[in-house]
Formats: structure tokens, sequence, C-alpha cells
């Protein structure tokens, strides 16, 4: 009876970097005036700046996230679009999530609320969400991932905008690295071999009757919290037009009042 030596590989875990900024930027505009963020220009009511993340690690990561957001003034978060004469503040917020193949890419943002696999509501309660990207090793395409704020308030509440109304979000990630299978040499039904097969004369030369059986399983997951993410909130103006005098027409823009940007 011939023992063959179990031949199981040991690998040590992969060493996760990954580079998250420390902070973003995000406009509210209820009245949708029109404002720059990253040097465009753009007239929506949450107009957040693009944050990205570079993975330089030797594996790809899978990236899970959760969402924290705090409230700030008269705001109350909202868990869907409010309606613009809502009597609160109302703010409905999500973040969404991309790959993007290089630096300096447009990133095909979906433009709507889908509760996608690349999409997450932020919330007082702080939902956590796994597979929201995956960024592959370090130098390869998709190795870059991009993350920005979207969203919608109410622009006629009983109480207009005013300076102090806004909100800070937290943006927690955790990564797991993408390990391949490595396969686990041995005889076919276990370690016990027919006496018959014989074993090569030479040490290096691998019996043809050995045939990979299942894989190894991975090693257990490398978690990486990284900085938070911590958007600035930014106040808008404190007049407003209340809801029994909105003009049928776009307001003068001279004369509308323009949020401050960070």
């Amino acid at each position: 009876m011939v023992q063959v030596p179990d031949q199981t590989f040991q690998t040590e875990p992969p060493v996760i970097d990954v580079v998250v900024p420390n902070t973003g930027t995000v406009v509210i505009n209820p009245y949708g005036l029109p404002v720059m963020i990253d040097g465009q220009e753009t007239t929506e009511q949450i107009a957040g700046s693009t944050m990205l993340l570079e993975n330089r690690s030797s594996v790809a990561v899978d990236v899970s996230v959760s969402a924290v957001g705090t409230p700030l003034g008269g705001v109350v978060f909202a868990a869907q679009p409010p309606a613009e004469d809502a009597p609160e503040k109302e703010l409905f917020l999500y973040a969404e999530f991309q790959a993007t193949e290089a630096l300096g890419m447009t990133v095909p943002w979906t433009g709507a609320f889908l509760d996608a696999s690349n999409q997450l509501m932020v919330t007082p309660f702080g939902p956590f969400k796994d597979h929201l990207m995956r960024l592959e090793a370090a130098g390869l395409p998709y190795s870059y991932g991009a993350a920005r704020l979207f969203g919608s308030v109410s622009a006629y509440p009983a109480q207009p905008w005013e300076a102090g109304d806004g909100f800070h979000v937290n943006l927690a990630f955790t990564f797991t690295p993408v390990v391949p299978e490595t396969p686990v040499f041995d005889a076919p039904g276990g370690t016990d071999v027919d006496s018959t097969l014989a074993l090569p004369a030479g040490p290096n030369v691998m019996p043809d009757w050995i045939i990979p059986s299942s894989p190894v399983a991975e090693p257990d997951p490398i978690v990486t919290p990284d900085t938070n993410i911590t958007p600035d909130p930014v106040v808008t103006p404190e007049t407003a037009v209340p809801p029994e005098t909105i003009p049928e027409t776009v307001p003068d823009e001279s004369a509308a009042p323009v949020p401050n940007t960070p």
C-alpha cells in the first residue's frame, strides 16, 4: 500500500492597501439653482463631488460600506424622495459606487435610486451593504473606484431653508480580498492508493493518476476599515420663496440666493 503525502498548499494572507478620500463636498440646492461641483455646472438638489478610491493591493478586493447620516438644523431624513411642499425639511439621500477603468474617466452614474447592488441609502441608523463594487488588483483596469452622494429635498417646507440646515455622512469601508481558488492534489478516493499504481522515480514528477480534487478553503477575509468619509454640509440661503408665492416660471438667477460651496 502506498501513502500519498498531504499536499495542501499554505499561503500567507494578502496585505490590503486601499486609498480612500478623507472628505467630500455636498451642496444642498433646494431651489435647483446652477451651482459648480468638480468644475461642472449642475442644478441637482443634492450636488455631491466625486470621491475616488484606489486599490494598491496585489489582489482584487470586494468593497462593503456602511453609511451613517447625521441631520443638522431642521433637517430630517426621509425614506423616499419628498414632495416639494412637504411641511418639514425632508432629505432623501443615497450613495452610489462605481469601479472605473482608469482615473479621469467619466463615471456612468445611474441618475436615480433603484436600490441597485451598487447603491446604499443613507440614514441615521447606518445601513450596511456587501458587494457594492469590486476593485481589481493594483495596476489593472478597474483598480479605481468612485463614490458620490445623490438625493433630493423638500423645496418649500413650512420653515424656509436657512443657515445651519445640513447634514454629515460617515462612510465606513470594509475591504475583503478576492483570493483565487487553489486546488489540492490527492489520489482518487483519498490517500489509500492501489499498490499497482507505481510512483515515478523522479521526486518532482507528479503521477498522471493524481488529479485535482476540491479546492482549498480561502483564508479568512481580512477586514480593513479605512478612513471615514464625512461630506461637509453646505448651507443654503436664509431667504426662500414661500409656498404661496412660488413663481410659475424659473426665478431670476441674479436675484436668487446661491448656496455656499465649501
